[in-house]
Parts: structure tokens; C-alpha cells; sequence
């Protein structure tokens, strides 16, 4: 093996080594693109830099709309107790209205249902989501779901106020109505919630999907480019195991001229 041919081997692995630090092969591997290619390359690569960004939000987007899934979740919860409790004040307030019980009866009677009455009005006023109250405040917000679109989420503003029931008592006259339309507009409100949750969760579902098909574009993209860097790798890594073979014939050379002499 000639000293020119070593030689010529050496510049062969620096030429392919500039070629790998060219194209940033640290970098890729950190997944961070930063090369600078012509023609078709560039277009990919702009093409691939727009997707990470499409991805990215939609990412953002479904944490945003799980979030909005959980404030509703809590919401529901404090409802559905709220409504347990109303149903009881009907009960109680049905049984007042019977013609066999005494004055004393019904005080008794009003002494539950104010027990339960504040119970509910706590409930309603601590039903808290991330330091925010979310029913005896009522919420109105504009959830992000993707880079480019929102969905609007309400929850009607709940207390006793509103619901009629702030001065109901059952120890002279009063009318039923009162704790039914209380219970229907609890009713209604779970239902809205109802929509809107089912409504985030589809948001949710589709997301994911166009998730997906993004990240599965980039690869596409990205394939014969890493690919490329492999392949620079490789013949990086054969010309230096060719100079180390080089190394040693000429080692064996040199030692074999010394014995002659």
C-alpha cells in the first residue's frame, strides 16, 4: 500500500466528515433541522417546519379542550349534588303541606330545609375550577382548540337567587312551583353542560386524528433526508475502518524493511 494512497484516503474521510458537519447531523438528532439546502430540499423542509407548527398547536389545543372538559366535569358534579338536595326540599316541602301537621311541625320541617338550603348555597359558591368560580359566577370563555379556532363555553350563573329559593319557606304560604322550576333550571343547565362536553370531546377525537396524519407527513418529508445523513454516516464510518487497515499494513511494512536491513 503506497503513502499516496493513505494520503489520498485521509482527504477522502475529511472531504465526507465536512459533509456531515454541513448538514448539522448533531442538530437533526436533537430534532432541531438546521441545514442549508437548495431546490427541492428547501421546499421540504419549509413544508416540514409548517407541519411541526400545525402540530404543535394542535397539541396545545386538546390540552386546552381537555382542561375545558375538566372545569365542565366539576361543574356537573356540584350540579348533580345541588339537584339531590333539591329533590329532598321538594319532598320535605310536600310533606308541610299536609293538613295534619301543627305549626311546630312545619318550623321543624323549615329547620331542614334550611340546613339543606345552605348547604347547596355553599356548594354553588365554592365549585371552583383553577381558582375560578365557575357557578354562582356563572362562565363565559373562549376555549383555543387549535392555532386557528376557538369554541365558546358558558355555564349559566347558579345560586339561590337565581334558582328562586333565597327566601322559600314552607311554614306559611308557598307554592311548589317555586322548587320545581328551581329543579327544571338545574336540569337545564346539566344538559348544556352535557353538550358542551360531548362537543370538546369530539373536538378532542378530531385533533388527535389531524395530530396524526401531521406527524405522519413530517416523516414522510424527513425519511430520505435522515436517510441520507445514514448513509454519509456509513461511508464515514468505512473509510475510517479502511485507514486503520491501511494503518496497520503500513506498520507491517515498515516492520518487515527493518528485519531486512
Amino acid at each position: 500500500m503506497s503513502f499516496y494512497s493513505f494520503n489520498k484516503n485521509r482527504i477522502d474521510i475529511n472531504n465526507v466528515q465536512k459533509g456531515v458537519d454541513r448538514l448539522k447531523i448533531n442538530d437533526i438528532y436533537r430534532g432541531i433541522v438546521n441545514p442549508s439546502p437548495t431546490g427541492k430540499r428547501t421546499s421540504d423542509l419549509a413544508i416540514s417546519e409548517k407541519l411541526k407548527s400545525q402540530e404543535v398547536g394542535l397539541s396545545q389545543g386538546e390540552e386546552n379542550a381537555e382542561n375545558a372538559v375538566n372545569l365542565l366535569n366539576t361543574a356537573e358534579g356540584a350540579l348533580e349534588s345541588v339537584q339531590d338536595s333539591l329533590q329532598r326540599v321538594r319532598e320535605l316541602a310536600i310533606s308541610a303541606r299536609s293538613g295534619i301537621l301543627t305549626d311546630s311541625d312545619r318550623s321543624v320541617i323549615q329547620g331542614e330545609i334550611d340546613d339543606i338550603l345552605e348547604g347547596v348555597s355553599d356548594n354553588l359558591r365554592n365549585t371552583e375550577f383553577n381558582t375560578i368560580r365557575v357557578l354562582d359566577e356563572g362562565f363565559d370563555g373562549n376555549i383555543q382548540t387549535s392555532f386557528s379556532q376557538g369554541r365558546t363555553m358558558n355555564i349559566e350563573n347558579t345560586s339561590l337567587e337565581t334558582l328562586g329559593l333565597d327566601n322559600f319557606d314552607v311554614t306559611g304560604d308557598f307554592n311548589l312551583e317555586d322548587i320545581d322550576n328551581a329543579i327544571e333550571q338545574v336540569s337545564d343547565s346539566r344538559a348544556s353542560i352535557g353538550a358542551q362536553t360531548n362537543a370538546l370531546r369530539s373536538n378532542i377525537n378530531s385533533s388527535q386524528i389531524a395530530r396524526e396524519n401531521t406527524l405522519a407527513a413530517r416523516s414522510n418529508l424527513d425519511e430520505d433526508f435522515v436517510q441520507s445523513i445514514n448513509n454519509l454516516r456509513k461511508e464515514n464510518l468505512l473509510n475510517q475502518y479502511r485507514i486503520n487497515v491501511q494503518r496497520l499494513q503500513q506498520e507491517n511494512e515498515g516492520s518487515e524493511l527493518s528485519l531486512l536491513r
